[in-house]
């Protein structure tokens, strides 16, 4: 019976590091240049990925679309089916060592990347930028 607990440990342990997996996980990414403003988000949920984005006063997030694997270690947006519905994402691909952004073409965006654990730090900063808009609005 001991042996087979650990048995099962183990294989859940291993399930959880699974490579292809990405649920529960998102992005923020920094913004590179004087047109970029506020980071770009992006969550990972059942091998989709959904991006917010502000609307007035609220956060909407995106429809769902498909990720591809491209081999272990990088990840494509997929949004093809749907063109300009995901905005800065479209036509991404992630390295997913070293968390570095490239369009298709291969521009690449370096080092501006960090892992969010949790769905609520994206919904917090998202409501500081809209807190800044309703405190800098006079009407």
């Amino acid at each position: 019976m001991k042996k087979l607990l650990i048995l099962l440990f183990s294989l859940l342990i291993s399930y959880n590091s699974y490579a292809d997996s990405l649920d529960d996980k998102g992005l923020r990414c920094e913004p590179r240049g004087v047109n970029d403003e506020r980071p770009m988000f992006v969550w990972f949920q059942d091998n989709t990925y959904s991006v917010p984005e502000i609307v007035g006063y609220q956060i909407e997030w995106s429809g769902r679309y498909s990720v591809r694997f491209i081999g272990t270690k990088e990840i494509d947006f997929l949004s093809r089916e749907n063109p300009g519905n995901v905005g800065w994402w479209e036509h991404k691909i992630l390295n997913r060592e070293t968390l570095e952004i490239r369009d298709i073409e291969k521009f690449k965006y370096k080092g501006n990347c960090k892992v969010i654990a949790s769905i609520e730090e994206i919904k917090d900063s998202l409501n500081e930028v809209i807190d800044a808009a309703k405190s800098a609005n006079k009407i």
